[in-house]
C-alpha cells in the first residue's frame, strides 16, 4: 500500500493538504462545496461508484478510496474532483448511471504556472501508487504529462464496479500519447502469445482496435514471430530469425520460453450486475459470489465493510466464494465488492455492488377500523375494511375468523375487505393476523384485535313516576324524575309529550332525567314516555310506557286597586290592609306578606279575604310581595303573588344657595324677578313661599321643580328673606323644607380718604413723585380707580380699605382740574361710581433776574435789584461744602430805576454763590444761580450738593469776570428738574462748554438755543457768551 497525496479547497477558497492510505484509512470527508485533487494518473483509476453520499474510487491495483460527502442526498455532486500527476491536471466530470454506476469524462485543466486559478491542484511528480504489472506506461507517456485523457476516451462508459469500466481494464492496457497530444489505449483482451500455429509468425490481437502484437515465441517450425497484426484482426508478421527444431543448422535446439500472460477475472453471480439481491434467507444460509477467471488464479473477494473470502479459479474458469451471516450485516443497503485474481502473469480485478435487503415490515392499524377501531351493527352491515402499512410491492394476507383474505397493496398501504356475511354478530374482540412478503421474499407478521359490538338495550320505569305513576300539581312543580337502564355510557333520549331529554347511562347502566313543570302541561290526562338508547358504537334500542297527569288547581288575587290607588300611604297603613282573591271551592288559602302569615276566609264560591295589621307593613317607600298558597283536597297546590306598594314618606328640598347663581339677588337680577328651585318626589305638588307670597308647582319626572317670583318679593336694599317649600306626593304624604335668600341691591360704601394733597392741588414735584390714593369700599367689593385717563384696579383688604398707586405718567403737566373716578362692584354684582376732582399746577414761576448790584469798597455785596416785586422770593447762600444759609433782605422800591432793591442785613462777601428762588402758591419753585467774583477760580461748580434743594432754571454770569462753565446732560437734568431747560446769562468774557452731543437748533430773543442729551434737554445761552460743543 502506498499513500495518495491530495489537496482540498473549501468554499471560502482556503486550501488544505494531506494524504490517505487506501485500505488503512480509505476515507476523505469533504465539506459541502469543497473541491479535491488526487495525485493520480487517470490510468491508475479502475472505476467510480456512488454509495449514499460518498464517491467510491476503485484503483487499478484493487484498492478502494472513499470521498465522503461528495454527493448530496439526491445523488448530485456537490464537489469537483481533479486528478493530477507529472505537472498535468484533469477535471473529472461524473454522470450518474443506474444501480450506483457513474460515468466519467476527463477534461484538461490547463497549463501549470500560467496564471491558472487551479495551480494549487497540480502535482508535479508522479504518485507513489504501484499499478499492476500489466498496466504498461510507454516511455514517452510517463505520468499525467504524457497521458491526458481529454478526448481520448470521451464518455468512457460506466465506471462502476463492473469489468466493463475503462478503469477496470487498465490492468491490461497501455496508455500512449501521439505527437498531437491525443491519448490512446491499447487494451488487449486476447493478448498474442507468440506463434501459436508453429509457422514462426506472431498472431495479432483478436478484434483489437489497434495493431496486433508482434510474435515472440518460437514456432514449431523454428522461427520467432516478428511482425504485428494489422488493425481489426489477427495479423501474421514475418518469420522471425530464431532457430526452430526443424532448422537444418540447429535441428535439436529447444523452444524459447513463453511470456507470462496477465490473468483476468469477472464477477457474474450474486451481485448487483447479476440482478441478485441478498434477502434474509440468503444471508442466513451464506452469501455466494462467483464468476469466471483465468484457471488456476487465486481469488480474493473483499466487501466494502472489509470482509474478505478467498478461492481459486477451477479448470473450467469458474470461481465461487461464500460469505457467512457475520460477514454481511442485516439491513437494506448496497456494499462494494472487489475481486482480485493473481497468478504468475500478474493480477487482474473486477468490481461490483452487493445489494442487501434482509428486512421488510407490516403494520395493522386497528384504531383505523371503521374510524375508531370498533365495528357496530350499522358498520358490520356493509362489511369491514381492515388496513395497515407495508413495504411497497409486498403482498399481504389477512386472517380473521380462521379465513384468509388477500389484501390490496397501494404504495405502502394495504386494505383487506371482510364481507358482512363473514362478520359474526355480538360483542367480542375480533383477532386479526397479518403476514407480508416483500419483493425479495422477506416476510413480516403482526396481529391485533378489533372490537365488534352489534347489540344494545334500554328500559323505562313509568310505574314509579311521581311515586305512584301519577303526577299531581306539586309533583309536576317539583320536576318529576324518569328513570331506567341501558348499556353503560349509552346516550338515552327520553320523551314525554312534546318534551325530550338526553342523558347518558352511568357506569352501572342506570340513567335518570327530570322534566320541568313547563314541559308537562297542567290538567288531567294520560301521556306516553319513550326511551331510545344509542350506545357508543351507534347501536340503538327502544322502550316505552305511560304516566297519569293530574294538576288542576287555581288561586288568584283580586284586580281591584288596593286602597283605591294600589298604594298604601301612612294614613292607610295605620288601620291595616285587607287582601282578597279567588280559588277552587273547598280549598285552603294561606296568605303571606311582610313576614306575616294569615289564613284566609274562603267562601263557598271560592272567594277569600285576609286582613293584615299595620305591623305587617313596613314604613317608608318600598314594594313588598304578597303570596297566596292554596291546597285542594287532592293535594294539589297553587300559589299567586302580587305586589303591594307602600309609600309612607316623601321629601322636598329648596335650593337657596344657588338663587341667581350665588344665593344673592342684586339690583339688576331683581329687575325681572327671581326663580327658586329644588327637588321632590316625582309628581309631587310643591307650595313654595317667600315671606307671605306663595307659588304652587309640580315636580317633574326627574323630581325637579322651579317657582317664579316677582321683583316685589325682593325689596330694594339689603335684607334676608325667609323661604319654605311644602311637597305632597301622589300617595298623600307631605314634607317641608326651609331656607333664606339674601337681597342686596346696592354698594353700601364707596369713598376717598380726603383730598389728593393737603391743598387738593398737585404741583410739579408731587406729580413727578406719583400719586397714591386710598379710601373705603364695601367689604368683598372689586374697585377700579381712574386717574385722568389711567384706569387701575385697587387693592382691597378684608375690611374694605383700598389703595392704588399711579406713576407720574398718569398726569400731564400744566394747570388744569383733574378727576378721580371710583367704580366699585360688590359681591352681589351691584355697581357704584363716585368722582372726585382736584387741581394740577406744575408751571414754575418766572426765574428771578438781577438787574443791578451794589458792591461795597471791600467787594462785598450789599444789595441787588430785581425787575418785579415777589413776595415769595428767597435768597440762599451756598458754601463750597454744600451748606445752605437763608439770607434776610429788605425790599425797597426804586422808582428812579423802576426796580425793587433788596438790601442784605449783612453784606455778602465776595466769592459767594447765591441762589435766588421763587415759589408759587402750588409749591412750584424756580431759581437763578447768581455767581459772584473773586472766588479764587474762574470755574463755575454746578455739582455743589447745596443745589439739590432747588430747581435752577437760570445761571447768571454777568457779575463775574471770565467765568468758565462746563455742562453735561446729567448736570442739566440735576439742576432743572422742572422742565430740563436752563437759561445762561453772561457776556463775551464768559465761556460755556456743552458736553455730550449738543446741537444748535436756533435762537430766540438774543439767546442761542442748544439741545443736550437724549431726554429733551435745552440750554438757552446769551449770544455774547463763548460756546464750545
Amino acid at each position: 500500500m502506498s499513500a495518495i497525496d491530495f489537496v482540498v479547497r473549501d468554499g471560502a477558497g482556503s486550501f488544505d493538504r494531506g494524504s490517505v492510505v487506501p485500505g488503512a484509512q480509505p476515507s476523505v470527508v469533504l465539506a459541502r462545496g469543497s473541491d479535491i485533487s488526487l495525485n493520480l494518473y487517470p490510468g491508475q483509476i479502475a472505476g467510480y461508484g456512488r454509495q449514499g453520499q460518498a464517491l467510491v474510487i476503485t484503483l487499478a491495483n484493487g484498492e478502494v478510496l472513499v470521498l465522503e460527502g461528495f454527493f448530496d442526498a439526491a445523488g448530485n455532486p456537490t464537489s469537483q474532483l481533479y486528478v493530477s500527476a507529472g505537472g498535468e491536471l484533469y477535471g473529472v466530470e461524473l454522470v450518474a448511471g443506474q444501480g450506483g454506476q457513474v460515468f466519467a469524462n476527463y477534461e484538461n485543466g490547463g497549463d501549470f504556472g500560467k496564471f491558472n486559478p487551479d495551480d494549487a491542484f497540480f502535482f508535479l511528480r508522479g504518485p507513489e501508487l504501484l499499478v499492476a504489472e500489466g498496466a504498461v506506461v510507454e516511455d514517452d507517456a510517463v505520468g499525467m504529462l504524457a497521458n491526458p485523457l481529454l478526448g481520448a476516451f470521451g464518455a468512457i462508459g460506466p465506471l462502476g464496479w463492473g469489468a466493463g469500466a475503462a478503469g477496470a481494464a487498465v490492468l491490461g492496457s497501455t496508455f500512449t500519447r501521439d505527437d498531437d497530444g491525443r491519448t490512446s489505449s491499447n487494451t488487449d483482451t486476447n493478448p498474442d502469445t507468440g506463434d501459436t500455429d508453429g509457422d514462426g509468425d506472431g498472431d495479432g490481437g483478436d478484434g483489437g482496435s489497434d495493431g496486433g502484437d508482434g510474435g515472440s515465441g518460437d514456432g514449431g517450425d523454428g522461427g520467432s514471430g516478428g511482425g504485428g497484426g494489422g488493425d481489426g484482426g489477427d495479423g501474421d508478421g514475418p518469420d522471425g530469425p530464431g532457430p526452430g527444431p526443424d532448422d537444418p543448422e540447429d535441428p535439436d535446439g529447444p523452444n524459447e520460453p513463453e511470456t507470462p500472460v496477465p490473468p483476468t477475472v469477472t464477477i457474474r453471480e450474486g451481485t448487483q450486475s447479476a440482478g441478485h439481491v441478498v434477502n434474509d434467507d440468503d444471508r442466513r444460509d451464506g452469501v455466494t459470489i462467483g464468476g469466471t477467471g483465468t484457471p488456476g488464479g487465486t481469488i480474493e473477494v473483499t466487501l466494502g465493510n472489509g470482509s474478505t473470502q478467498t478461492g481459486t479459479v477451477d479448470e473450467n474458469g469458474d470461481w465461487q466464494v461464500v460469505f457467512g451471516p457475520d460477514d454481511v450485516p442485516p439491513g437494506e443497503y448496497s456494499d462494494s465488492v472487489t475481486v482480485i485474481i493473481t497468478n504468475e502473469g500478474g493480477t487482474g480485478s473486477d468490481s461490483d455492488f452487493l445489494d442487501v435487503d434482509t428486512e421488510t415490515f407490516v403494520t395493522f392499524d386497528a384504531e383505523a377500523t371503521e374510524g375508531d377501531g370498533k365495528v357496530s351493527a350499522v358498520e358490520a352491515a356493509d362489511g369491514v375494511i381492515l388496513s395497515g402499512t407495508t413495504e411497497a410491492g409486498a403482498s399481504v394476507v389477512v386472517t380473521v375468523y380462521g379465513k384468509q383474505y388477500t389484501a390490496t397493496v397501494t404504495g405502502e398501504s394495504w386494505t383487506a375487505f371482510v364481507p358482512a356475511e363473514d362478520v359474526t354478530p355480538g360483542e367480542y374482540n375480533l383477532e386479526v393476523s397479518v403476514t407480508a412478503t416483500d419483493a425479495v421474499g422477506n416476510t413480516a407478521n403482526t396481529s391485533g384485535t378489533v372490537l365488534v359490538d352489534t347489540e344494545t338495550f334500554v328500559t323505562v320505569n313509568t310505574a314509579i313516576i311521581g311515586g305512584d305513576g301519577t303526577v299531581n300539581r306539586v309533583e309536576r312543580a317539583a320536576e318529576p324524575r324518569v328513570t331506567g337502564t341501558a348499556e353503560a355510557g349509552a346516550t338515552v333520549v327520553v320523551t314525554m309529550g312534546a318534551a325530550s331529554k338526553t342523558v347518558v347511562a352511568d357506569q352501572n347502566g342506570n340513567w335518570i332525567t327530570q322534566f320541568a313543570r313547563a314541559e308537562i302541561p297542567g290538567g288531567t290526562y294520560e301521556t306516553t314516555v319513550t326511551a331510545t338508547a344509542t350506545d357508543a358504537l351507534g347501536n340503538t334500542a327502544f322502550a316505552s310506557g305511560t304516566v297519569n297527569i293530574d294538576t288542576e288547581l287555581s288561586v288568584a288575587f283580586d284586580t281591584t286597586p288596593l286602597e283605591g290607588d294600589n298604594i298604601v300611604n301612612a294614613a292607610e297603613r295605620a288601620d291595616g290592609v285587607v287582601l282578597t282573591g279567588t280559588t277552587d271551592p273547598g280549598s285552603t288559602v294561606i296568605v303571606q306578606m311582610g313576614g306575616h302569615s294569615v289564613t284566609a276566609t274562603v267562601a263557598a264560591s271560592g272567594a277569600w279575604s285576609a286582613a293584615f295589621p299595620a305591623s305587617a307593613l313596613p314604613q317608608g317607600e318600598t314594594t313588598i310581595q304578597a303570596t297566596a298558597n292554596a291546597t285542594d283536597p287532592a293535594g294539589n297546590t297553587a300559589s299567586a303573588t302580587r305586589s303591594v306598594v307602600v309609600d309612607t314618606t316623601t321629601f322636598v328640598t329648596v335650593e337657596t344657595a344657588t338663587v341667581e347663581g350665588d344665593g344673592i339677588i342684586n339690583r339688576e337680577e331683581r329687575a325681572d324677578g327671581f326663580v327658586l328651585t329644588g327637588t321632590a318626589e316625582a309628581g309631587a305638588v310643591v307650595e313654595v313661599s317667600v315671606e307671605d307670597y306663595t307659588v304652587t308647582t309640580v315636580a317633574d319626572s326627574s323630581g325637579n321643580w322651579s317657582a317664579q317670583f316677582r321683583r316685589a318679593d325682593a325689596p330694594l336694599g339689603e335684607s334676608i328673606r325667609a323661604v319654605s317649600a311644602t311637597a305632597t306626593d301622589i300617595a298623600g304624604n307631605t314634607a317641608t323644607a326651609t331656607g333664606t335668600i339674601r337681597v342686596d341691591t346696592l354698594v353700601n360704601r364707596l369713598e376717598l380718604d380726603g383730598p389728593v394733597t393737603a391743598d387738593n392741588t398737585l404741583n410739579a414735584l408731587e406729580v413727578a413723585a406719583g400719586v397714591t390714593l386710598t379710601g373705603k369700599v364695601e367689604e368683598g367689593s372689586t374697585l377700579f380707580v381712574t386717574l385722568q385717563n389711567t384706569r387701575k384696579e385697587a387693592t382691597v383688604d378684608a375690611d374694605g380699605n383700598w389703595t392704588v398707586d399711579f406713576g407720574p405718567e398718569a398726569l400731564r403737566t400744566g394747570e388744569y382740574t383733574g378727576r378721580i373716578r371710583m367704580e366699585a362692584t360688590d359681591i352681589a354684582g351691584n355697581t357704584r361710581t363716585e368722582d372726585h376732582f382736584f387741581q394740577v399746577d406744575t408751571i414754575a414761576p418766572e426765574v428771578p433776574v438781577a438787574t443791578s448790584v451794589d458792591i461795597g469798597r471791600d467787594g462785598s455785596l450789599r444789595s441787588f435789584g430785581i425787575s418785579e416785586a415777589d413776595e415769595n422770593l428767597e435768597v440762599t447762600r451756598i458754601d463750597a461744602n454744600g451748606s445752605r444759609t437763608k439770607l434776610s433782605v429788605d425790599p425797597e422800591v426804586d422808582t428812579r430805576h423802576n426796580e425793587i432793591d433788596l438790601y442784605f442785613d449783612t453784606p455778602v462777601s465776595d466769592g459767594s454763590q447765591l441762589v435766588i428762588s421763587s415759589t408759587d402758591l402750588a409749591g412750584n419753585q424756580n431759581a437763578t444761580l447768581f455767581v459772584l467774583g473773586d472766588r479764587g477760580t474762574k470755574v463755575v461748580d454746578v455739582n455743589n450738593p447745596g443745589f439739590d434743594a432747588f430747581d435752577i432754571g437760570a445761571i447768571d454770569l454777568k457779575f463775574v469776570d471770565w467765568s468758565e462753565l462746563t455742562l453735561t446732560a446729567a448736570d442739566l437734568e440735576s439742576l432743572s428738574r422742572n422742565d430740563n431747560t436752563l437759561k445762561i446769562h453772561g457776556g463775551a468774557d464768559d465761556t460755556v462748554t456743552l458736553v455730550g452731543g449738543a446741537s444748535l437748533i436756533g435762537s430766540e430773543d438774543g439767546y442761542s438755543i442748544y439741545t443736550l442729551g437724549t431726554e429733551g434737554g435745552r440750554v438757552l445761552i446769551e449770544e455774547d457768551i463763548n460756546v464750545i460743543t
